[in-house]
């Protein structure tokens, strides 16, 4: 017997009563910090005291040189303008992602050419890239999307081929591995956000690692409007091409203050996602997200495939989407959709989303657990738990919805 669902009239799976805890959280840490940087009146500065311990230790962290900038955004235009990318160069990217890997490849006058993605793990499908390969290509971009790394195997082997560079998006991934090596660490350049959303949050901000002192010069030079800094003294005067991308002190300072914490944190998403994988393995129609060989899934956003043939529903998938996200919202569970439509298909390129099928299918027929503002990795079990329940009822009540 199915229990009623809360927007009928039931009593809600996870009442208001659950503990909710806002993400990103705000410890003792991070004020310290914080307080540190107002009582120094240091505000900005590429040298500046906590830019620089940060970048030491992501640096530390990576075994790699590390730049700070003002968003996981400048960071991979950084990366390209360092690449000497120009106008008709072209760079391979998937078909699900975020604006922001792709704005700076336009930005350069270059063109963003797009692959469809894997239908299980939703990154990059490596066996696409023949397709779109041409003389122009000068660098692949695969996105480690919601925490799970691209298989880099076939990835970087292609890309070694064509004499093609790698860089990572490694902005929803800190700390994710494949083969034990860290996310943003195979490429030739690896780039990460510290947008508030992040597991690494400083508001917002970015992060460029690179084992290429050369390129990290290039870029660098980039970040400060293309301007030499000598024995840590800017020279103001402008050698090439760049743009205000340094980070500031207090988005430095917040970033510093999570340090710490941020493998506690992702080890309580990883958990909590465990307990979602538990609730979901009892109910047909809800696959949970796959976790491939050799991976660390740091869950960043945890994503739903739905079935509607085995739903028992007939109708379209946008429709069955919305009425799920309404029904567990009702039941007190965080849930979103976040990217709605393949990046190709966005009124800025254009293209037909039949071009792109799983990625057109992923997104008309999943959605995400937990929200921006309720990351996995900072909720309690219960809430889990709980969370974990709502999506078994509302999985066996849906039908009853059509």
């Amino acid at each position: 017997m199915t229990e009623t669902l809360a927007m009928r009239g039931g009593r809600p799976a996870a009442p208001k009563g659950l503990v909710r805890r806002p993400w990103p959280p705000i410890p003792e840490a991070v004020f310290e910090r914080v307080l540190e940087v107002l009582d120094s009146h240091e505000l900005t500065g590429n040298f500046a005291p906590m830019v620089t311990e940060l970048q030491e230790r992501w640096g530390e962290i990576h075994d790699s040189m590390c730049l700070a900038t003002n968003s996981g955004t400048a960071a991979i235009h950084c990366a390209l303008y360092a690449l000497d990318i120009r106008p008709g160069d072209e760079v391979i990217v998937p078909a699900i992602s975020f604006s922001g890997t792709v704005q700076p490849i336009l930005a350069l006058d270059a063109k963003p050419v797009f692959v469809d993605v894997d239908p299980v793990t939703f990154n990059m499908d490596a066996s696409k890239l023949e397709e779109v390969v041409t003389d122009a290509t000068k660098v692949i971009m695969p996105v480690h999307l919601h925490g799970q790394m691209c298989d880099m195997d076939p990835i970087m082997e292609f890309a070694e081929g064509y004499v093609i560079h790698v860089i990572e998006d490694a902005c929803q991934a800190h700390l994710a591995r494949y083969h034990s090596k860290l996310a943003g660490t195979l490429g030739t350049f690896g780039c990460f956000s510290l947008n508030a959303a992040q597991a690494l949050p400083g508001g917002e901000g970015g992060l460029l690692i690179s084992k290429d002192p050369n390129l990290m010069i290039d870029a660098d030079l980039f970040r400060n409007y293309g301007e030499h800094v000598v024995s840590g003294q800017r020279g103001y005067v402008s050698t090439g091409l760049g743009l205000n991308y340094p980070l500031h002190e207090l988005p430095a300072a917040v970033a510093l203050g999570h340090l710490d914490s941020l493998a506690d944190n992702i080890q309580r998403g990883i958990c909590n996602a465990g307990i979602l994988d538990e609730a979901l393995v009892e109910i047909p129609g809800f696959t949970a997200p796959l976790v491939a060989p050799n991976r660390v899934h740091t869950y960043h956003k945890y994503r739903v495939l739905f079935d509607a043939e085995k739903l028992g529903i007939n109708a379209s998938s946008t429709h069955i989407r919305k009425t799920i996200v309404d029904a567990l919202r009702a039941e007190g569970v965080g849930c979103c959709t976040w990217q709605i439509e393949p990046v190709p298909a966005w009124p800025l390129f254009g293209e037909s989303r039949e071009k792109y099928p799983n990625a057109s299918h992923i997104l008309d027929n999943s959605f995400i657990v937990g929200t921006e503002g309720q990351s996995l990795a900072a909720q309690s079990v219960e809430l889990m738990q709980a969370w974990g329940r709502g999506l078994q009822k509302v999985a066996r009540s849906l039908k009853a919805l059509y």
